[in-house]
């Protein structure tokens, strides 16, 4: 859900007039915010796809392997992703616009997902074990 950040509720500082809108000539489709975020949800329904693909048997020690791989790849990019913008680019904008609670809060319910999931795929031994708890992180 986007947020018209010229309406005057999320302004911040009476100092930074929400008007910059038509500064910004990228479409929105296209910008590193979206496509950050797109790259982040297509990881995630790719390991959605993969449980799907592996089933519930046993997997073999190379489909294990390949599995823990693509996880802990997207957890260290999920983390560097949420510091880039927690410690970088979250002051910056709270100066210019009050962030609704939504994008202050979220990163905390993905963290906890992250936390509850990697030690179970540290431990696999078939896709269905962490599969209940990755279709409610894809929520």
């Amino acid at each position: 859900e986007m947020i018209d950040t010229s309406d005057l509720q999320y302004q911040a500082n009476p100092k930074y007039m929400p008007d910059k809108g038509e500064l910004h000539t990228i479409p929105f489709e296209k910008d590193g915010w979206t496509e950050a975020h797109n790259a982040l949800r297509a990881e995630i329904a790719q390991l959605s796809q993969m449980i799907k693909l592996l089933g519930n048997r046993r997997l073999e020690p190379w489909e294990k392997k390949a599995f823990q791989n693509f996880w802990n790849f997207h957890d260290t990019h999920m983390h560097d992703h949420h510091s880039n913008e927690d410690i970088l680019l979250a002051p910056l904008i709270a100066e210019r616009i009050k962030l609704p609670e939504r994008l202050t809060t979220d990163h905390e319910k993905i963290v906890d997902h992250l936390k509850k999931i990697g030690p179970k795929v540290k431990s696999l031994t078939s896709a269905s074990d962490v599969r209940e708890d990755l279709e409610v992180y894809k929520r």
